[in-house]
């Protein structure tokens, strides 16, 4: 099996949301991608179920030296730095999103503010979607202009997955729920309350407003993208969008475990959205280009 087809099948195993949108891109465009997805899973890994946390932060922190320097005796990151070179990816989002994994090397997990919850999803997914703006065809004069609205996606994602991860998060001793919302311990959180209203659900519910908006911000760059992968972008992000949705209908009881798209849901979720394309933001660059990505940079 080669490099790409091993790439292939762990891409379409864990990415289900993804892969399904990404039927849009090309197989040029598609093979590129992938590769970025295998790195952004094998360090997820390193850090997720490695026995020795301090082993994994090691390993992790050596990775980062390694991309640093544009050089590696392990012949996979070696390959790896070499495909980022080629694709002329900016190192900077590739050392933040270790940073990020580095962060979740530990053996419990809080989050202190929303500021910091912010913080922590720019650097495990809003470095992954600045990292995509080049794989996806923008072109070099635009990407700077593109990247917050890149980034923002990537924010509104992982926050989605964390609102979706709250039960399975807190049985691995982990809350990013910030804890200026509701002081929480983990134990709390994995038990199902005694009455339908309470404040881990409010919390809930606000990740899910928060991660609304930067769904919202993030239209501001489609149509920096070229026409397949608007598709598959706009795609993509409806039906992460949807999975919040589904949470939302369950009156945010996330206790009731992961949720998920059915495929005949997304399919009416990904016609559904085509209705955007009507948008004139969708074919259209707007012209205020300040979003609201600060706090992460």
């Amino acid at each position: 099996m080669d490099s790409t087809e091993r790439q292939k099948i762990l891409f379409q195993k864990h990415a289900k949301t993804f892969s399904f949108a990404a039927a849009f891109l090309g197989q040029e465009t598609f093979n590129k991608v992938i590769v970025l997805y295998e790195f952004c899973r094998v360090v997820d890994d390193i850090a997720d179920e490695g026995e020795n946390i301090e082993d994994a932060k090691t390993e992790l922190l050596s990775i980062k030296t390694n991309i640093s320097n544009s050089h590696s005796n392990d012949p996979y990151i070696s390959e790896f730095v070499t495909f980022l070179n080629a694709q002329k990816l900016d190192k900077k989002y590739v050392l933040d999103l270790l940073d990020g994994v580095i962060s979740d090397c530990r053996s419990q997990i809080s989050i202190k503010s929303k500021d910091h919850l912010l913080h922590y999803c720019y650097q495990v997914a809003g470095t992954v979607g600045a990292l995509m703006c080049p794989l996806l065809g923008v072109k070099e004069a635009q990407q700077e202009a593109a990247l917050p609205a890149a980034i923002n996606l990537g924010i509104a994602m992982q926050l989605t997955n964390i609102a979706r991860d709250i039960k399975e998060d807190a049985e691995n001793d982990r809350v990013y729920i910030p804890q200026s919302w509701i002081t929480i311990t983990p134990e709390v959180l994995i038990k199902e309350p005694q009455r339908e209203e309470n404040d881990a659900s409010h919390a809930c519910q606000k990740l899910l407003q928060t991660a609304d908006h930067y769904y919202e911000e993030a239209k501001k760059g489609y149509a920096y993208l070229p026409l397949r992968a608007r598709l598959t972008i706009l795609i993509a992000a409806t039906l992460y969008r949807a999975i919040g949705g589904k949470i939302e209908k369950t009156n945010h009881q996330y206790w009731l475990g992961r949720q998920y798209l059915s495929k005949l849901e997304k399919v009416s979720k990904a016609l559904a959205s085509l209705i955007e394309i009507t948008d004139p933001s969708f074919w259209y660059i707007r012209q205020e280009r300040k979003a609201h990505v600060g706090h992460s940079r």
